[in-house]
């Protein structure tokens, strides 16, 4: 099977498995289960929201019933994003409970960059959000992630796939390694590490 065809998600919690682990097909819809951990403290959500920021495609279908686009609403709706009941894809809901609880750590989150500058300026923080949908020629998803929680600290580690489908090189993808590391406070959450790292 082709590496976009891998794509899937797993979420770890310090009590076990908390989410189903299932393999799809590239541009398939995921299936998100969050019941081990839940209820979902504001802070955890939060962190689940900006996890969400990162990535898109699988599990963002263009059309929400292939076989009905009444349901449509002309937002991309993900798995994640609605399994947190954050409504669509880089929604002011979706975007704001991140600026709420990270606050001045999102410099942290986003590394500072030029993008983060202007959604800042903006006061919106979907130029800094994902939002491509499962049929667009470049798009990047989590190909695996996990959620571990251990007293106040809480990790969050995957690999993000990158594709980019262009007619004169035809369809290549790149992955990276994500390993982010938190701590929970009672009004905010700080960000204690993020590194990224290249699979060769």
């Amino acid at each position: 099977m082709s590496l976009p065809g891998l794509l899937g998600l797993l979420f770890l919690a310090s009590q076990g498995f908390a989410a189903d682990v299932q393999v799809i097909g590239y541009g398939a819809k995921t299936g998100i289960n969050l019941e081990g951990i839940t209820p979902l403290s504001p802070q955890l959500r939060a962190i689940l929201a900006y996890t969400a920021m990162r990535a898109a495609g699988a599990g963002c279908p263009v059309f929400r019933d292939e076989n009905d686009h009444t349901a449509d609403d002309g937002q991309l709706h993900c798995d994640l994003t609605d399994a947190l009941g954050l409504g669509y894809q880089c929604s002011p809901t979706h975007t704001g409970i991140v600026k709420q609880w990270f606050g001045k750590n999102l410099g942290a989150l986003f590394d500072n960059n030029a993008s983060l500058k202007y959604a800042m300026e903006n006061d919106d923080l979907k130029w800094v959000c994902e939002a491509t949908g499962n049929t667009a020629s470049a798009q990047t998803s989590w190909r695996f992630l996990r959620l571990r929680t251990h007293a106040d600290r809480v990790t969050v580690d995957g690999v993000i796939v990158s594709i980019n489908r262009n007619d004169k090189v035809g369809i290549y993808a790149n992955s990276w390694n994500e390993y982010n590391e938190y701590k929970i406070h009672a009004d905010s959450v700080e960000v204690l590490r993020r590194v990224s790292t290249i699979i060769e």
